[in-house]
């Protein structure tokens, strides 16, 4: 978890840690970079450090903004270290992409692990830096999920069209992510001139 000021940035580091006896152990250390200043080595410290899980929004970067370069370049560090980074959330593989992923250089994305749609997939990168198809674990792999989305697509659009929002009324959208339907719609009763200034309601299915 990051915390951002005009002088510097604090990044909260969490890793967990196996003793001879067998018991994990949860460690915590905050780093603290200054932007302009150049970047020391790695502390000794991390050499261990083989898994980070992070959310996304408000984590590594602020809802529908890109990750600082000062955050990325110090999580760059810890990739090219060797370190697995395993981002976690609710927007889509597209959106997570753009904003973190891109930062990092494509022959370290390797070392990166997307969970998009709160984990219902999970997606790869080759040396290249592409994702690889298909993802290392979807829930589309569930038998008895099977025809489930299109269904509840059909029962949402259903829903709307009761409630006399059409679509492509102001302020509603309607997201397929394959594993995921995401629906932005303005609180029902309003009128439309209301509607559109009004921040819209989010349900996830």
């Amino acid at each position: 978890r990051s915390s951002m000021s005009s002088s510097d940035i604090s990044v909260s580091v969490y890793w967990m840690t196996q003793s001879s006896g067998g018991i994990w152990c949860a460690r915590r250390c905050i780093l603290r970079l200054a932007p302009s200043a150049p970047l020391a080595p790695l502390a000794p410290r991390f050499d261990s450090v083989r898994l980070i899980i992070s959310d996304v929004d408000d984590t590594l970067a602020p809802p529908f903004r890109d990750i600082s370069a000062p955050l990325a370049h110090a999580l760059t560090r810890l990739v090219g270290n060797g370190t697995i980074l395993f981002l976690v959330s609710g927007q889509s593989v597209e959106n997570i992409e753009r904003r973190v992923v891109r930062a990092f250089p494509r022959p370290l994305r390797r070392n990166i692990l997307v969970g998009h749609c709160h984990g219902a997939e999970v997606f790869g990168y080759d040396s290249a830096g592409w994702r690889v198809i298909p993802p290392l674990f979807s829930i589309r792999e569930s038998a008895e999920l099977a025809g489930v989305f299109g269904k509840v697509l059909t029962l949402v659009t259903g829903v709307l069209s009761d409630h006399g929002i059409a679509m492509s009324s102001p302020g509603t959208l309607l997201e397929d992510r394959g594993v995921q339907v995401t629906v932005d719609f303005p609180a029902l009763g309003d009128s439309p001139a209301d509607q559109i200034g009004r921040a819209s309601c989010r349900e996830r299915v």
